[in-house]
């Protein structure tokens, strides 16, 4: 199975670079979390302990502890 970890952004020299500059930020991944196949985790984002991640799943800000993620973005569907 795979997962994305996006840790940083860079459009190079384009006119976008004004919008968009570069920058790296780490993820953190804390203990017993899961991740489904497929799932993405952006730049900056920190999956706290106990969290479950859906296949598929697009997270683009933290994840609570002890909650399942899911979609696009993810949101929180439920607590554990």
């Amino acid at each position: 199975m795979e997962c994305g970890f996006i840790t940083h952004m860079d459009v190079g020299k384009s006119r976008l670079s004004k919008e968009y500059p570069s920058r790296n930020l780490p993820i953190a991944i804390e203990a017993n979390v899961y991740l489904g196949a497929r799932a993405i985790v952006l730049m900056g984002c920190c999956l706290h302990s106990d969290s479950i991640v859906a296949a598929g799943a697009l997270v683009t800000k933290d994840v609570p502890q002890a909650t399942i993620v899911a979609g696009i973005p993810a949101q929180v569907k439920t607590k554990l």
